[in-house]
């Protein structure tokens, strides 16, 4: 057997190769000539696209020698025409890795600037790096505190709003929390706030999922009929799924079998119901969630990609009928879901559920 008949065989006979198998693809693709990795770019299949990015390496990139970092700065500080954006962008580059005291010094410089977008990356970098900030003695620190308000005021920079709320003393979120909230979601303000026990979180200004967060993660309570309205009407949502989602639950059969935790906003609510002290609710929707396991399983063990996602919707919309009685929802529950949710009122009478 010549190298372009075994490459093709491992090619063709493994759709998902091992390392082994790339390791041997490495070795003979070495090999080929220029004519060779023709025959071999007609396959299609996860080898064969191995064997054409070995045959089309990345070229190296040359290494770069940088100036010090002060000679950057200089050219920023002085405005110097033709070379002021490639010097931001090298010394931006370098930030991370010089001293301290030059790292107060270029930053301060850039939220000083008249220019909003250096602005607003200056506060994106020290919302990541807040140490640089943090470790000051008070007085100083207070004085970063003043500047970025002041900055911040003068322009509006989202950035900046948003490292007031995750990093400032908690008296400068209450003091300008209207504006805040003006730039910034107000799950972030509310999830700081929070932190204050006689703050009332505003629910309406939240979805479900960010109000059972902020609780969960503040150790406040939640009535257990809000949380079992919040997941009954997430579960219904699934009863249309969106591209992402049906991906979803098919690449991670292997490893959630078909399970509603396969859905990132599902497992979210979760942990916040474990969080929460919500027993009951997570074994009534354990004992779902398995049986649902069980039935998607086997509905489809046998088939491709392309026939689950013609018909999970209908799968689970088959499956959501059985939910609610299993959690026994008190009377009068799906009204009062429509009457809040008037959206969800659909996907109710198209699953035909009735509650006694």
């Amino acid at each position: 057997m010549d190298k372009i008949d075994f490459i093709l065989k491992l090619a063709n006979s493994h759709s998902n190769p091992n390392s082994a198998d790339l390791v041997i693809c490495k070795a003979m693709v070495d090999t080929l000539s220029e004519k060779d990795t023709e025959k071999i770019r007609s396959c299609h299949s996860k080898v064969a696209a191995y064997i054409c990015w070995r045959c089309n390496p990345t070229p190296a990139k040359p290494v770069v020698h940088y100036k010090s970092w002060q000679t950057y700065f200089n050219d920023l500080k002085l405005r110097k025409r033709g070379v002021y954006s490639n010097s931001r962008r090298i010394l931006c580059r370098m930030l991370p890795y010089i001293g301290w005291n030059g790292q107060l010094k270029v930053l301060q410089f850039l939220i000083n600037s008249s220019i909003r977008t250096e602005q607003g990356w200056a506060a994106y970098f020290l919302g990541t790096h807040w140490n640089i900030v943090a470790d000051l003695p008070d007085k100083q620190k207070y004085k970063w505190y003043d500047l970025i308000i002041n900055t911040w005021q003068q322009n509006h920079n989202v950035e900046s709003a948003k490292l007031i709320v995750r990093h400032f003393p908690m008296q400068y979120v209450k003091q300008y929390v209207d504006e805040i909230t003006a730039q910034d979601d107000y799950f972030h303000v509310a999830l700081r706030l929070a932190e204050l026990p006689a703050y009332n979180v505003k629910r309406e200004l939240l979805t479900d999922n960010e109000y059972l967060y902020i609780m969960a993660k503040t150790n406040r309570d939640v009535p257990d009929e809000l949380c079992q309205q919040a997941l009954a009407k997430l579960l219904l949502s699934k009863a249309e799924l969106t591209a992402f989602e049906k991906s979803f639950f098919w690449e991670y059969r292997e490893k959630y079998f078909f399970s509603f935790l396969s859905l990132d906003d599902v497992r979210k609510f979760i942990w916040c119901f474990g969080k929460l002290g919500k027993t009951n609710l997570l074994i009534n929707f354990y004992r779902f969630d398995k049986m649902a396991q069980k039935y998607l399983s086997h509905r489809f063990e046998s088939s491709g990609e392309w026939e689950f996602r013609e018909l999970i919707e209908h799968e689970l919309r088959h499956l959501l009928r059985f939910y609610f009685p299993i959690i026994q929802l008190k009377k009068g529950f799906l009204e009062k879901m429509i009457k809040n949710n008037p959206a969800i009122g659909q996907l109710v009478r198209e699953l035909q559920l009735h509650i006694e």
